[in-house]
């Protein structure tokens, strides 16, 4: 497993290559090694068949989780967004907006705070679905699995806004749309440029090379 180096703080992990070169093979590293993907034959929920399957669920180990933060984050500073929060949508982006923000102090020296809501609502208690950092007022970053569609994007956004947040970008993990424009009408509707650490093709490319 490549194993990542924390770089000085406000700079790069330094390599021949560009950072997001070096990003983009460790987090296809750890998307392989801990099965996040799986190639096979999988029926998906709309009943059609698919050669692949992404579950970042399965991803269980500190190392790998690591890594995805460094990945996150080295993102982040690379496409320039000006950030307050690092937010992730319930439940699988809880795990990558804490190792992002925490990421970005290891690596880079940045305080970021993270947060994320729950799902259901709350009968008790402080019956507030939202967790960690407050919203109001901030530039929120947007973290997340995997580009199918934008609905649940949008859904992000709107619930930042809800809490009186401004979403400045998007940071995903793997776009398997297969259509740029999926990603670019997400960008017109909510104003925040999207960024991308992997396409599919790269990480279908990336896993034949395990197995040869």
């Amino acid at each position: 497993m490549l194993k990542w180096k924390a770089a000085t703080p406000g700079t790069c992990p330094s390599t021949k290559e560009s950072p997001l070169d070096l990003t983009a093979r460790a987090f296809a590293n750890v998307l392989i090694e801990a099965k996040v993907f799986m190639q096979g034959d999988f029926e998906l929920t709309d009943g059609s068949h698919s050669s692949f399957y992404i579950n970042f669920g399965a991803i269980c180990r500190p190392s790998h989780l690591s890594i995805l933060g460094h990945c996150f984050a080295t993102q982040i500073i690379q496409s320039g967004i000006k950030l307050d929060v690092v937010y992730g949508p319930a439940y699988k982006a809880i795990a990558m907006a804490t190792e992002t923000a925490k990421a970005l102090w290891q690596g880079y020296g940045l305080d970021i705070p993270f947060a994320s809501s729950r799902r259901e609502k709350r009968s008790h208690g402080m019956k507030n679905p939202h967790l960690g950092a407050p919203l109001q007022d901030k530039k929120v970053v947007v973290v997340d699995d995997v580009a199918t569609g934008g609905d649940s994007k949008l859904d992000a956004c709107e619930y930042v806004m809800d809490k009186g947040g401004t979403v400045t970008g998007f940071i995903i993990g793997v776009d398997r749309t297969h259509n740029p424009a999926v990603l670019e009408q997400l960008t017109a509707k909510t104003g925040a440029p999207v960024f991308v650490i992997m396409q599919l093709e790269d990480l279908q490319q990336i896993a034949a090379q395990h197995v040869a």
